[in-house]
């Protein structure tokens, strides 16, 4: 086997010393074909005992694993343990801690996640499958531990078909599954484009749990950070199908001025939000000193169309204190709207 060999060499234990030049540590070297591998322990009885380990294994004939350094009977064993086994057990553990919504979203990144990672081709609808799932990152834990029996073939199914756990550690592999667990979570159930935020929490979700695979020896480290990934980027445009348009306001903007006194007043504070773009929080707080009004193009300025009492605007607030953005523009013929609205 190419990933083995009987080519082993242990150096004599090495102190490592500090600043001050007192020892700090000992320092165990040795070299498997042509590999050097290290390890520090903090007592030269630590560094003796492994070292003298080595050196059995090494004058007994023992292959050594190439890419671990250490002798063939020190590799862990294979764990059986499976994806879908895994989330089982990690939706039990945070559940107690997690608000609805949190539960809901966890489900939500652990059910896209293992439909990533399962094995076989030929398997229960999909439907049932991600019915089956709902049920074990919810209903399982909240309810009832054993499920419906229309749901028992899907959920026998799922327990002997996902990825092993240990596939997460050989890099050919992990990167396949990470990628494919990855492209699944930006995708909607349909399989168009989901939304940035949406992807970028399944992500994070997902994160938290392989770091817990890892609290619990089931890893070493965590396959996601060995994977380039770039944020989805949020659609700052506004479709115009979904806008009102100037003929739409007009008449909009008739009808509730056609409703007496209040009617005259709530056009204002309308013609306000559409021709100016305000925010209702900005239109309540305007006042006559906010606004500048020449003859064709009005201004909305002041502490009103700059600052919101609400976090919410925090961003667009930035967006109009840039210079090049400038005071939010009014057309001439709504300067009545205006003046109405802060009389």
């Amino acid at each position: 086997m190419s990933d083995l060999s009987y080519e082993a060499s242990i150096r004599a234990v090495a102190a490592r010393r500090g600043a001050k030049g007192t020892i700090v540590s000992y320092r165990v070297t040795w070299r498997v074909s042509n590999r050097v591998w290290r390890k520090t322990f903090e007592t030269k009885r630590q560094a003796d005992s492994y070292r003298a380990s080595l050196l059995i294994a090494a004058r007994t004939g023992e292959a050594f694993l190439v890419n671990a350094g250490l002798p063939l009977s020190w590799a862990p064993r294979p764990s059986e343990l499976t994806w879908y086994q895994f989330t089982l057990a990690y939706t039990s553990m945070k559940w107690p801690t997690l608000s609805p919504g949190s539960r809901r979203g966890v489900a939500e990144a652990l059910t896209d996640a293992t439909e990533a990672l399962m094995t076989q081709a030929d398997r229960p609808p999909r439907d049932d499958l991600r019915t089956a799932l709902r049920w074990a990152y919810s209903t399982r834990i909240r309810d009832d531990p054993e499920p419906p029996d229309q749901l028992r073939p899907a959920i026998t199914w799922l327990s002997a078909n996902t990825a092993r756990m240990d596939a997460f550690k050989e890099p050919a592999s992990r990167s396949r599954l990470i990628r494919d667990v990855i492209t699944r979570i930006t995708q909607t159930k349909t399989g168009s484009k989901a939304a940035a935020a949406t992807a970028t929490r399944k992500r994070m979700i997902l994160h938290n749990a392989l770091e817990y695979a890892c609290e619990i020896g089931l890893l070493t480290d965590n396959p996601l950070t060995h994977i380039r990934w770039t944020r989805p980027r949020s659609t700052t445009g506004v479709d115009p199908r979904v806008v009102i348009n100037a003929d739409q306001a007009h008449r909009f903007l008739a009808a509730v001025e056609a409703d007496g006194d209040r009617g005259r007043r709530l056009k204002a504070f309308f013609a306000c939000m559409y021709y100016a773009a305000l925010r209702p929080e900005e239109v309540t707080e305007l006042r006559r000193s906010s606004l500048s009004l020449p003859t064709h193009t009005g201004q909305l300025g002041g502490d009103a169309a700059h600052r919101s009492p609400s976090p919410f605007g925090q961003q667009l607030d930035q967006h109009r204190r840039d210079p090049r953005t400038g005071p939010a523009q009014a057309p001439s013929r709504r300067r009545g709207s205006a003046r109405s609205h802060t009389s």
